[in-house]
């Protein structure tokens, strides 16, 4: 549209004498004439604003940056950053990773991928992981891969007594040379087994008793869950009024379901299982519930065995090598057996038969949870579509039921009514 009507005018603003245009409407639109106000670098203001947006004109105090925790920010959480220097770990970090290097190149070993081996440097974590696990004077503590000893320290210093299970050669010895004095005190032993070939119960009864846990004969006995006999609870008898016995690890990540299928139906025996283990498995164990995405067959287990608890996150950089994902602590309150036995009583049917029985039951029922479970288990080990159908109205479940809407005592129960169906069709 023309303007029908323009005229110069100057403004009574403080900002000084400025030329204006009115149009027709009476609107005003400012504009910069020849004569207005330019800076000492000859440049008017307009111009000066145009090139701050340019990002290499700004403060130097204030550069581009990515926000904390976005992929390429650098932002560790546990790092101090220092002007002008590259990021470095806090002191008593840097301390740690120098202990556990030197400890490493004396015995001239690498770090194992297939191991999981990632040694954690951090003291913090470390005395958080002992408080987590409630260790005090009288306990017995079995420790399952001591790596290079940075937990066996703090467990010690705590008052237990602590039999440490490491499956490495190399680190059998590191943790026999740092400890001499502890060794030959009673108050540590190092027992060179795979925790998976332990008994646990047998070695640390042995260990609390004084007598040897070095020898295969009571390392070696096989997987416990191949045992058809009843723990005999010696080690309970055994230990101080004041003493408990529990279960203390940094696990690979890869053994982790394995490790915990053998110590949480050890309920009686032991008090306590705290792990650190990854984060997104860590949650699957102790926070998952019924409906949750997820919610998953280790999330039915341990809830069965234990009451497990989330006692806080570990950064990945706080162990060396430090792995690709993130860690936390677990710790599980394990029950005891008599809160979950299921079927009968009768001594001849062995408990750790039962545990077999619900973990093949779960993993069964979860390999596809949101199916339902009827049409999953007819037709195997568990008998017809009569039977499975009896068994799940036996135990108060919907026979539309899926896995993934089961509780832990749901699935107790099923496996007690499938048992006993199985009898009496036998």
């Amino acid at each position: 549209m023309p303007l029908q009507h323009v005229s110069m005018m100057q403004s009574s603003s403080p900002h000084g004498s400025r030329p204006f245009v009115r149009c027709s409407r009476g609107s005003h639109v400012r504009v910069h004439a020849s004569s207005s106000p330019r800076n000492s670098s000859g440049s008017s203001s307009f111009e000066k604003k145009k090139k701050s947006k340019d990002k290499s004109s700004r403060h130097p105090r204030h550069p581009p940056q990515l926000h904390p925790g976005m992929p390429g920010s650098g932002w560790e959480p546990w790092r101090k950053k220092e002007s002008g220097k590259k990021q470095v770990l806090p002191q008593h970090m840097r301390l740690s990773l120098q202990k556990t290097k030197q400890f490493l190149i004396q015995a001239n070993h690498n770090p194992k991928k297939a191991l999981g081996q990632n040694f954690m440097l951090d003291e913090n974590v470390l005395r958080k992981v002992t408080k987590a696990a409630d260790v005090q004077a009288d306990d017995v503590v079995v420790e399952i891969g001591p790596g290079t000893g940075n937990l066996t320290t703090h467990l010690l210093e705590a008052g237990a007594r602590v039999l440490a299970i490491e499956k490495d050669d190399a680190l059998v010895d590191v943790v026999r040379v740092r400890f001499q004095q502890e060794i030959q005190s009673g108050q540590l032993s190092v027992l060179h087994a795979d925790v998976l070939h332990v008994d646990v119960e047998e070695a640390a009864y042995a260990f609390a008793t004084g007598e040897s846990v070095s020898t295969p004969d009571v390392a070696e006995r096989g997987d416990a869950m191949e045992r058809t006999r009843r723990p005999t609870y010696q080690l309970t008898r055994t230990l101080p009024p004041t003493g408990r016995a529990k279960v203390v690890a940094n696990l690979p990540y890869n053994l982790t379901k394995d490790v915990l299928m053998r110590l949480l139906p050890l309920g009686g025996i032991l008090t306590d299982v705290v792990v650190m283990l990854q984060d997104e498995a860590a949650r699957r164990w102790s926070e998952a519930s019924p409906g949750d995405a997820d919610y998953r067959g280790v999330s039915v287990l341990a809830r069965f065995y234990a009451d497990p608890s989330y006692a806080f996150f570990i950064p990945r950089n706080a162990f060396y090598p430090a792995p690709h994902v993130d860690s936390a602590c677990v710790r599980f309150a394990l029950r005891d057996p008599d809160a979950w036995v299921g079927g009968d009583n009768d001594e001849d049917v062995p408990r750790l038969k039962r545990v077999r029985a619900l973990s093949k039951l779960v993993n069964a029922g979860f390999t596809s949870r949101r199916k339902m479970l009827r049409n999953t288990l007819q037709g195997g080990a568990f008998g017809g579509a009569p039977e499975v159908l009896a068994a799940l109205e036996q135990a108060g479940l919907d026979v539309d039921a899926r896995p993934q809407d089961i509780d832990a005592a749901g699935f107790g129960r099923l496996a007690a009514a499938l048992e006993s169906k199985q009898k009496q069709a036998s």
